[in-house]
């Protein structure tokens, strides 16, 4: 008995020894002929692979190795570019390798248990004509792949056909590969995904294989996770891509508007005065095909924000900061085989709120709205929300998005603006603002046709009424024409062209009509109670900057104006006129003391009567002048020529004509810097007139000359009283 259990150990050692040789000689032969094949094929592999491809493929070595299994490992291979792209490489990598089944390979066929690239790149070049470099790859692959016009998904297509023929693959892994993507008619930088991780575990193409992919986008570490199922990706003995059906989940973020916006140009979609840097966070899932999948996605915007800062950015302009609430959804179909992309997406939006740091009360409050997006078709669904504390709706939409074909329609029945926005002058509103207007052309340069309306408000301590502008913008240019407005008692129709800039230049013409002058030199901070009045005028004006203190100085332009129930207050110019007359010799006798007895109230007064003025007038370097003024009262009028300026300096001459009894003027002369100013009547001419008898009784020269008020405005003589 125990020789016999001798015997068969024995016999089962035998057995195991000469498995384990056979399996080692199967193996040896195995490598030796893979390493034999790789010897003698390769130029033959490299040509058919090139061949599929449509472009040269080139390897630095091919090699076998023997661990628990066999691998060829292929150093530095690389595919070329169409010629007509560039001279890098379409596709490169340090190293493929390719864990190979060794028995099959006795039958002189190749089945991959793995299939993993390190370090890949891809590079996809867009050209200005909407070619892509994909678009020539795999032009001259296997008989039998579908034959249509040269597009990517066909390029793809034939990449994989050539694979499904010469090789099967359980499993496909991608180690830090890059995708780069550069389209010549942008002008930001190029798209750059890294750390591009991929598994395909039981990949094939005649079945369902699992993927996940992990990838960092505009990131130093992975921000982007998609798992699930694929395939199959063959269909009735054909190679079909776009088909694969998809099972997909996805979870992106941390990701940046501010690090998106390097794909586009400085200020092309998003101003760069405007800054978005918190992260954004998504998660949803994708079915479907490739060809047309649905996507499903959910983001919230708790604690996102909005920041603006000022052009100068100077540390006295703090950025203003608006803080975000609520929640996002999108779901739709894309299609991204398609040549020219193709989408059909709603992006709702629920409780979203926009608060500006600072503010007493949200900005926005309570916004829930959809938005529909085509390739051809934007829709915001009316919306109603709260702007402050009151109510708004917006809607808008667009026919085309290149060229974009827009409307947008923006009500609100009241703003109070010191509450949603901090830093803003206690007590300023808007009531009844209706914006509403077309966009049309380009939309990183758009051209925006405007209407806005008011009913009433406080901006900018301008208290107004029945607002009515129509403007343009256009490259940086805005041009409000016409715009009507109610102020300071009266009412201003004026066409304004501005260039959008920190101290905008602009020109305007305007019809003002009956303007309280006080009011609007207060407005204008212009320091000053020595005019008071209604003006209505016409004027065409030019200069640079937003406040009066910087338009000032560059203000330029030329008009007429007119002036009623007005008065130049702190100087009674013909008081003093007549009193320096009745002192000076030859003409004193045409003041009596009778009559400046009788006519105390009239020597008291302290202002000069300005009832009805009229002139034309030039601007230039903050001095304006005139050749005909014209003051008319029911007992005199006055002429006059000269100038005066925004310091109050006045340098002007005129002539005191009495109504009745006077046959000429009574000339004058008014010079210096209100309210010293100092009046002179020209005594010389005036007593060479009486002499004459020009000049007719002293009574009749005193009636209403007191009360004709000899505008200030005119130019200096050198004349002596």
């Amino acid at each position: 008995m125990a020789q016999r259990r001798h015997r068969a150990f024995r016999a089962i050692a035998v057995a195991v020894a000469a498995a384990i040789l056979i399996t080692a000689a199967i193996t040896a032969y195995a490598a030796y002929n893979l390493s034999a094949l790789i010897s003698h094929n390769k130029n033959r592999i490299l040509s058919r692979v090139s061949h599929a491809l449509g472009r040269p493929v080139t390897v630095d070595a091919i090699k076998a190795k023997i661990g628990l299994g066999l691998a060829i490992e292929i150093d530095g291979v690389k595919i070329a570019d169409d010629p007509a792209f560039s001279r890098d490489p379409f596709f490169a990598a340090k190293q493929t390798s390719l864990d190979v089944e060794f028995l099959p390979l006795l039958r002189g066929q190749v089945k991959v248990r793995q299939l993993e690239f390190t370090q890949p790149v891809v590079r996809v070049l867009r050209r200005a004509d909407g070619k892509l470099n994909l678009d020539t790859l795999g032009e001259n692959g296997a008989t039998g792949a579908p034959a249509t016009h040269r597009n990517a998904g066909n390029a793809m297509r034939a990449i994989i056909w050539a694979i499904a023929r010469e090789i099967s693959i359980k499993a496909l892994n991608i180690d830090q590969g890059s995708v780069y993507y550069h389209d010549s008619t942008a002008a930001g930088v190029p798209l750059q995904i890294t750390h591009l991780s991929i598994e395909m575990a039981g990949f094939h193409t005649g079945s369902p294989f699992d993927l996940e992919v992990k990838t960092a986008l505009f990131s130093e570490e992975p921000n982007l996770q998609v798992s699930g199922k694929m395939g199959p990706m063959l269909r009735h003995g054909v190679v079909d891509i776009a088909g694969a059906p998809l099972n997909l989940k996805f979870s992106a973020g941390p990701l940046t508007v501010d690090n998106l916006r390097t794909l586009l140009a400085p200020g092309e979609l998003i101003p760069v005065t405007v800054s978005m840097p918190d992260p954004v966070f998504a998660a949803g899932t994708v079915t479907g095909t490739l060809a047309e999948f649905q996507l499903a996605a959910d983001a919230s915007l708790a604690t996102y924000r909005i920041v603006y800062r000022s052009v100068s950015n100077q540390p006295g302009n703090p950025p203003l900061t608006m803080n975000l609430s609520g929640k996002t959804a999108v779901e739709g179909a894309l299609r991204p085989l398609d040549t020219k992309g193709g989408w059909d997406l709603t992006a709702t939006m629920s409780g979203v709120a926009a608060r500006f740091e600072g503010a007493q009360l949200p900005a926005i409050g309570n916004f829930n709205g959809r938005i529909h997006l085509t390739p051809t078709r934007l829709e915001l669904q009316p919306a109603t929300f709260t702007l402050g504390s009151g109510q708004a709706s917006l809607r808008a939409e667009a026919d085309s998005m290149n060229p974009l074909q827009a409307l947008f329609d923006f009500r609100a029945d009241s703003l109070q603006l010191s509450q949603i926005v901090p830093g803003r002058p206690p007590g300023e509103f808007v009531n009844q603002l209706a914006i509403s207007g077309t966009a049309r052309g380009r939309i990183s340069a758009p051209i925006i046709n405007v209407r806005i309306t008011s009913a009433d408000g406080l901006v900018e301590r301008l208290t107004y009424r029945k607002l009515d502008l129509t403007a343009i913008y256009e490259n940086d240019q805005l041009s409000a024409q016409p715009l009507a407005v109610d102020v300071f008692g009266g009412s201003v129709l004026a066409n304004v062209n501005a260039l959008i800039a920190p101290r905008p230049p602009f020109n305007a013409s305007a019809r003002l009509q009956h303007i309280n002058v006080a009011d609007a030199l207060g407005w204008l901070d212009v320091q000053t109670s020595a005019l008071s009045g209604f003006l209505t005028a016409d004027a065409r004006l030019s200069g640079t900057g937003t406040s009066w203190k910087e338009i000032q100085p560059t203000l330029r332009g030329n008009g007429r104006m007119y002036l009623s129930d007005g008065q130049l207050h702190g100087i009674n110019i013909v008081a003093v006129a007549l009193n320096k007359i009745a002192a000076a010799p030859v003409v004193s006798q045409l003041v009596s003391v009778a009559f400046r007895t009788s006519h105390q109230g009239l020597f008291a007064s302290s202002s000069t009567d300005l009832s009805q003025a009229s002139m034309s007038f030039d601007l230039y370097r903050q001095r304006v002048t005139t050749n005909d003024l014209l003051v008319q009262s029911s007992q005199y009028q006055i002429t006059g020529a000269g100038w005066f300026d925004f310091d109050k300096n006045i340098d002007m001459s005129g002539d005191i004509r009495i109504t009745l009894g006077l046959s000429a003027a009574i000339p004058v002369v008014v010079m210096g810097k209100y309210p010293a100013l100092l009046v002179l009547p020209d005594i010389p001419k005036l007593a060479e007139r009486a002499a004459v008898g020009v000049v007719s009784a002293p009574v009749n020269i005193i009636k209403g000359g007191a009360n004709a008020v000899g505008s200030v405005i005119g130019g200096i003589r050198n004349i002596l009283p």
